[in-house]
């Protein structure tokens, strides 16, 4: 009696089913790749491979998650510190980085989920969003604003110390 099939992706056995469909789930867009199908008896048996079938994947053209979540984590007069939530991606190829924006104008890219922009003045109104960026380079819509406002620099600058004459006349 007929066992199994065996499912070979370019030459190297991938799977082993009992039906007669199998969904690779661990393909990379825009790429080809040639499958080829055996069945195997209760001796295990196994048949010739079938044709070659190519497949050839799509491009990823969808754009991840927006990153929600987004809010300060320290805000002083010269540093505002960001965190948000991690994007996901669906298209396959996979989350590279984001993008931080301070008032539309793109900031920095970074791989992390944090940021801290050491570029503010004090007193001053910002307002931040951050997008994702896949491995096709699909961006994600941007996230919600968020609005900053840095304190005042209200410290006073530390004493000066050593002082010392240059000359005496």
């Amino acid at each position: 009696g007929l066992k199994d099939y065996r499912v070979y992706r370019d030459a190297v056995l991938l799977a082993t089913v009992t039906g007669t469909t199998y969904n690779d789930t661990t393909v990379a867009p825009s790429t080809q790749y040639s499958y080829q199908i055996s069945a195997r008896d209760n001796a295990n048996n196994e048949s010739s491979r079938s044709t070659a079938l190519p497949v050839t994947t799509p491009a990823d053209t969808t754009a991840p998650s927006v990153p929600t979540g987004l809010t300060t984590t320290s805000i002083q007069s010269t540093t505002v510190a960001l965190a948000w939530n991690a994007a996901t991606d669906t298209g396959g190829s996979g989350l590279k980085d984001y993008r931080v924006y301070r008032d539309n104008t793109l900031l920095a890219t970074v791989t992390g989920t944090t940021y801290s922009d050491t570029t503010v003045a004090p007193s001053t109104q910002y307002s931040y969003q951050v997008s994702a960026r896949d491995n096709a380079d699909n961006e994600s819509s941007r996230s919600t604003a968020l609005p900053v406002a840095t304190p005042a620099d209200t410290a006073a600058p530390s004493v000066p110390t050593g002082i010392t004459t240059t000359s005496i006349q």
